[in-house]
């Protein structure tokens, strides 16, 4: 006997949860095709099919492919929480059916490094015990192969399994890269640092989401919408939700403080609230508070391109030089500064520079954080010479930091570096670059405008 769906009514009276105006549109798309296919052709196509087994198997992967993309769309379109835990679980009762029936099928192909993940994040936050156990655990981690897992969010998932299975070797996957690599560099920091790395991380989120060029991710405003046709009826096709739900695992996973950034569209905080309410003092409380995942994150390897082979152009060889070859900080800095004409005073691109350890920043009335941004900046530059913060005249205050500051820059001299101070509405605010590069880099900045 094949299982039953419960019906989900198409008209809601609770707001959208998705960022902009034009995700009630999607709820045709996601609401009308699978009702279609599930009242109209469903059981028609298998019952005509029930004798040729691969077929037969391939339309339940289908009508399990349609449930993944409506789990997804309901949580989007403002669905309660348990509503959407709900519709998973009965596509968990539609895979149970599928493995205990066409057990020699070929499944729905599982791969993590693209961001396929969302409905992966969604169990881990809702799902209790019984039902994570097979669907992430037995299902996701026995079949998925090395080369379509994550590194950073195995990590994470050793947070919310004991003894979670790691993969023998990681690759850098092309699409990963974008969302995996800072988010691993975020989490290698200690624990309050971690929740500003998050902030800083979401601040860009809409940014980096831009990086998806090659899967034609435009913001969701400037989409073009396309038709498919059902029936002789238009409707929308639109692309996945673009919720940041590998952030919220990581704010499960460490138990961090999220209120600095929980009010950001794209941020699934009620996925967040309903984990610490029904599921980590229930199915998670093996895990001690903030003790994190049970697999230590290694720290977080900087690939620093060649200046000298590798020459972009204008603005971007500018960032490239004043990150160090950097190409992820320079990266995310350039996409929200990717016209200069754009850019109205210098103090708004310094300002993104020192979220992403480019710049430095300093209020000269602040000593202590000018001390600390100083050794953070000597630490982002990987040089090897340690250093050690002088005894000043001045114990605090301007005095003391415009004598660090001084000081600092000489040992960055002797050391083959140059700290240039940039002519911002900042208080005090200085890149520093390779010795080797300063003619070069001064020459653009002059070609560029920017006033050092």
């Amino acid at each position: 006997m094949l299982p039953e769906l419960n019906e989900i009514p198409l008209e809601t009276d609770f707001e959208l949860r998705a960022p902009h105006e034009h995700m009630e549109r999607i709820a045709w798309k996601y609401e009308r095709d699978f009702q279609f296919f599930q009242t109209h052709r469903y059981r028609e196509l298998y019952e005509d099919n029930r004798a040729k087994p691969d077929r037969a198997a391939k339309i339940v992967d289908d009508l399990l492919w349609r449930l993944r993309n409506q789990i997804v769309a309901l949580h989007g379109l403002g669905h309660p929480i348990a509503a959407v835990r709900d519709r998973l679980q009965e596509k968990i009762t539609w895979e149970r059916w599928r493995d205990t029936h066409h057990p020699r099928g070929q499944g729905l192909p599982v791969n993590l490094t693209y961001r396929h993940n969302q409905e992966y994040a969604i169990a881990l936050l809702t799902l209790p015990e019984e039902d994570i156990e097979y669907f992430m655990w037995s299902r996701l981690l026995e079949n998925t192969k090395d080369k379509d897992r994550v590194y950073v969010l195995d990590v994470l998932l050793s947070a919310f399994r004991k003894n979670c299975k790691m993969a023998k070797k990681y690759t850098r996957d092309k699409f990963a890269h974008v969302w995996a690599d800072p988010l691993h560099k975020a989490l290698t920091h200690p624990t309050d640092d971690k929740e500003l790395a998050l902030e800083q991380l979401m601040a860009g989120w809409r940014d980096r989401l831009a990086r998806f060029v090659p899967l034609d991710w435009k913001p969701w405003e400037e989409q073009q919408y396309k038709y498919i046709t059902d029936e002789g009826n238009k409707i929308y096709a639109l692309p996945n939700f673009d919720f940041a739900y590998e952030v919220a695992l990581a704010v499960c996973a460490y138990d961090l403080d999220d209120s600095n950034f929980r009010d950001h569209p794209y941020y699934p905080r009620d996925l967040v609230d309903f984990y610490r309410a029904n599921i980590r003092q229930t199915r998670d409380a093996w895990r001690a508070p903030e003790q994190g995942p049970t697999v230590n994150l290694e720290p977080y390897e900087v690939k620093r391109i060649d200046l000298a082979k590798k020459k972009n152009k204008g603005f971007r060889r500018w960032l490239d030089i004043a990150s160090n070859g950097d190409p992820d900080a320079a990266g995310e800095v350039f996409l929200r500064f990717p016209k200069l004409r754009k850019i109205k005073n210098l103090s708004e691109v310094v300002n993104v520079m020192a979220d992403y350890g480019i710049a430095l920043l300093v209020d000269l009335k602040d000593a202590e954080t000018c001390e600390s941004e100083l050794l953070r900046l000597i630490k982002e530059r990987e040089i090897a010479t340690p250093y050690a913060l002088p005894e000043t005249e001045f114990a605090a205050g301007p005095g003391r930091c415009q004598e660090l500051l001084a000081h600092c820059g000489e040992w960055f001299a002797q050391n083959g570096y140059r700290m240039i101070h940039l002519l911002s509405d900042g208080d005090w605010d200085a890149i520093v670059i390779d010795q080797v590069w300063e003619d070069e880099f001064n020459d653009l900045s002059q070609k560029l405008g920017l006033k050092l």
